[in-house]
């Protein structure tokens, strides 16, 4: 605790000290009244005490929990792990490197992110946190000649037009790659997503042992959520993948790009490219039901034009599978609802309660090792009680009903948080800014 000694030592307004108060409090650890306490003595003090250590004397905090406190002060300040990146030859391969050279990088640091960035350093984001690999910044004219190389005239004037453009981009003898090219103050930019060659084993994924029960199902809706880039897209290629080895259905995937490239083996699988295969979303989900399909693979559903197709092609008797970019099992029922108001609310209430089998909202955390992310999960399965919930309006209450209904596969995402942190798979500070109940993954990193 050498450094928290040291940082007691600074002016009795340093704002580190305000900042650990607030994380304490935020957290449930201690209450504003007791933070305030512990300020008024600490003023009192000459030369003034670090907080922490009068959190810890007065009996409000143990001495583990103040260091995971520590550490996610830290890394809300944005120190941590990262900045340069170690291996001295890798810096100087990217310094002169053309792109295809940075994408064998990328791969070989076993980076899922590239950022190119005018102005700013290379970085790659590896097990979840974003690391240099070049010392000096990226020059505007090298970067934009980075980001042109990989596109065709046509979408170097797309890009200029609509200022953002997603590429498929396949390379021989490296991988296959998704651009994420934008305008911003500097100039273009971009943010290549690695694309891995095969979908990985529905184990090593560890993901919820009921997403095994979705082939089973005829009809119905089942929706994967999360922020971007939590692992939406490589959950519904494994659900796929368990079809593929359990049923012989017509398997109808709309994407934007495709990313993993799926086989058929006992399914008959066709994946569709919005931009190559289809014109627009809009006309590839009118059309997916003159397909024949048996399950319908949704790559996005952000509009309320895409909501209120995923539904009534469940309602028809087909199984269809969505992601939704939100986070919380029952705030995506809520993203689906307020995406309509008045009457069509209501219908819509009536469609969801009708059709929903199964959500399952994810996010990805970087483990303790820095090699590699470990997934945390909540799961809403439909039940009975669920739709009369989704129904009559009481969405609110989802969370007690998820609660009280482990038996039926149901669990929270504090549940996830807390084995993972106990573990030792993820430390408590990463956990703590997802945790409804910051306290309970606190004691869980005492017992890890």
């Amino acid at each position: 605790m050498g450094s928290a000694v040291e940082v007691g030592r600074e002016p009795r307004e340093a704002p580190g000290c305000k900042q650990l108060g607030e994380l304490a409090v935020r957290y449930g650890l201690v209450e504003e009244a007791e933070v305030a306490r512990c300020l008024e003595l600490q003023a009192t003090q000459d030369p003034p005490r670090f907080l922490g250590d009068l959190l810890v004397d007065e009996g409000l905090v143990s001495r583990p929990s103040l260091e995971r406190l520590l550490a996610c002060q830290r890394r809300v300040e944005g120190g941590g792990e990262g900045g340069h990146f170690s291996r001295k030859a890798v810096a100087e391969r990217a310094e002169a490197a053309d792109l295809d050279e940075l994408l064998r990088i990328q791969v070989e640091v076993g980076a899922t992110d590239l950022h190119l960035t005018p102005g700013a350093r290379i970085n790659a984001r590896i097990a979840g946190r974003l690391v240099s690999l070049a010392p000096r910044p990226l020059e505007p004219e090298r970067c934009r000649a980075l980001i042109e190389s990989a596109l065709t005239a046509e979408q170097r004037a797309e890009l200029e037009r609509e200022r953002s453009l997603l590429v498929h981009l396949p390379r021989e003898g490296i991988g296959r790659f998704r651009l994420g090219l934008f305008m911003q103050s500097r100039g273009p930019s971009a943010a290549v997503r690695r694309i891995p060659e095969a979908v990985p084993e529905h184990d090593w994924l560890a993901l919820p042992p009921i997403l095994t029960q979705v082939p089973r199902l005829k009809r119905g809706l089942v929706l994967v959520t999360g922020p971007r880039g939590s692992g939406k897209t490589t959950t519904l290629a494994a659900v796929i993948e368990l079809f593929n080895q359990t049923r012989r259905s017509h398997v109808v995937t709309l994407e934007r790009p495709i990313e993993y490239v799926l086989p058929s083996r006992t399914c008959l699988i066709s994946q569709r490219e919005v931009g190559s295969h289809v014109a627009s979303y809009t006309e590839g989900l009118r059309s997916v039901v003159r397909e024949n399909p048996d399950v319908i693979v949704l790559a996005e559903l952000a509009t309320p034009d895409q909501i209120m197709a995923a539904l009534t092609a469940a309602e028809t008797g087909h199984l269809v599978l969505g992601t939704l970019h939100t986070s919380g099992a029952h705030r995506s029922v809520l993203r689906v609802l307020d995406a309509y108001t008045g009457r069509k609310r209501t219908m819509v209430r009536g469609m969801l309660a009708s059709v929903l089998r199964l959500v399952v909202s994810q996010h990805l955390l970087p483990g303790t090792d820095g090699l590699r992310q470990h997934l945390a999960t909540e799961v809403l399965v439909a039940t009975p009680a669920v739709a009369r919930l989704i129904r009559e309006d009481l969405v609110h209450q989802l969370q007690g009903v998820m609660q009280a209904s482990g038996k039926e596969g149901m669990s929270m995402l504090d549940d996830a948080l807390v084995g993972l942190v106990r573990s030792g798979k993820v430390a408590a500070a990463d956990a703590l800014p997802l945790a409804l109940d910051p306290a309970r993954v606190l004691r869980a990193g005492e017992e890890a």
